[in-house]
């Protein structure tokens, strides 16, 4: 078996998220940001196909919790920044021999179990080197990416990450495989992507236990809170 390690960078909890600051307090868009993370975490917690993850940050509360899921943590490198961490992360996993780095990003609480496997079995398909991207819902932005060797590509996150990663895997002769799936292609960074988050809560499946994010946005009144302004 090809072993997977997954890689999440997480940034100062308490500057999470601040282009939420229009409808959420300091305090509610940290909590959020910490619920959020608490899924992604679990998802990989409970998918077979991965077998370790590392934790990019400084953030001594965000390293506790990380730990508390069996993630080992990783300081940011000396020039902290999106680029730097998954640069520094994937050299890490090349000195441990990790054939495939799983990169995600801490704010997909829509994130399945299914889909991580369809990421990771559409890769297994790709050969020795390979890139399969999941966009986000825009196609702009790169939600999820497994590489190998994790040092494949140069990392070019920012505005259209995603056509980024896809040409610079390309000059180095990787073709990607892209794959459109919707819990990972939803990321909470605006107003409007919280607003369809909650709308999703109502279509949520009685059977499954709640997400950490959805019963903080219960729990707290945001849904609510939001609903009732939003007119909805």
């Amino acid at each position: 078996m090809r072993k997977v390690c997954a890689v999440i960078p997480i940034g100062d909890l308490t500057d999470a998220k601040s282009r939420l600051s229009g409808v959420l307090g300091s305090e509610e868009r940290t909590m959020l940001f910490v619920a959020m993370v608490e899924d992604v975490l679990s998802a990989l917690n409970n998918c077979d196909k991965v077998q370790s993850i590392m934790v990019i940050t400084g953030d001594e509360d965000a390293a506790l919790l990380s730990e508390s899921y069996g993630a080992t943590v990783k300081p940011e490198p000396e020039y902290p920044g999106l680029i730097q961490s998954v640069t520094h992360a994937a050299a890490l996993l090349e000195k441990a021999h990790a054939d495939i780095m799983l990169f995600l990003p801490g704010d997909v609480p829509l994130i399945k179990i299914k889909e991580l496997e369809t990421v990771l079995e559409g890769f297994a398909q790709t050969g020795s080197r390979g890139l399969v991207i999941v966009p986000s819902k825009d196609f702009g932005g790169t939600n999820c990416m497994a590489i190998s060797p994790p040092s494949a590509i140069d990392f070019q996150f920012g505005e259209d990450s995603y056509k980024k990663h896809v040409k610079n895997a390309r000059s180095k002769g990787i073709e990607p495989e892209t794959l459109a799936l919707p819990g990972l292609g939803m990321d909470i960074d605006t107003p409007e992507d919280l607003m369809e988050l909650i709308k999703s809560i109502e279509h949520e499946d009685d059977k499954t236990p709640p997400s950490k994010t959805f019963s903080y946005l219960k729990s707290s009144g945001i849904a609510e809170r939001l609903t009732k302004l939003s007119g909805v």
